[in-house]
């Protein structure tokens, strides 16, 4: 009596997924447009989710989409991603791996890596210095007033705007006729 096992490439697409999930450095695995399509409309499970598998006979062909995480190697991710689940794939269902295709198709950041706060405050622009008075008093000489804000409007940072400066100019100098 000859009897057989049928395993749907669905549970191998399985295996595949927690034994990709469980290679450090990756940090997830990503489907394409037509597998967050499917698992939107329920016709996937999320372990599957970035994992292909075609079954011919007893050889299997896994082909994997991942996000590898900053800092880790990409090449030896991915090489460890193979070993992996080949391993893991030939072991649970006895069927041949004849490829795992690796497809890195993100760089993430790890977790926290925002949340550093700055070691240092920033630094206040200093106040310009007032300007000296001249020998001749204050009611003999026109002081030009500097405008001012209107009531109510501020700058970033509560700030009342500042007046920008006129920059100076470099004179030109001629140049040589030997530079010609």
């Amino acid at each position: 009596m000859r009897q057989r096992v049928s395993i749907t490439e669905q549970v191998i697409a399985s295996i595949a997924g927690l034994a990709a999930s469980s290679v450090e450095g990756v940090s997830e695995l990503r489907g394409s447009v037509a597998d967050n399509l499917k698992a939107i409309l329920g016709e996937e499970g999320r372990s599957a989710r970035g994992v292909a598998v075609h079954v011919e006979g007893d050889e299997v062909h896994v082909t994997l989409h991942v996000a590898v995480e900053y800092g880790y190697p990409i090449h030896e991710v991915a090489q460890r991603l193979q070993r992996a689940v080949k391993d893991e794939v030939e072991g649970m269902t006895g069927l041949r791996v004849r490829a795992v295709d690796v497809y890195v198709s993100d760089l993430t950041l790890p977790e926290g890596a925002w949340d550093l706060e700055p070691e240092t405050e920033p630094e206040l622009e200093p106040e310009p210095e007032p300007e000296p008075e001249s020998e001749t008093g204050p009611e003999t000489e026109a002081k030009a007033e500097e405008p001012r804000a209107e009531a109510g409007t501020r700058a970033p940072g509560g700030r009342a705007p500042r007046t920008p400066k006129p920059k100076a100019r470099r004179k030109k100098e001629p140049v040589p006729d030997e530079a010609l």
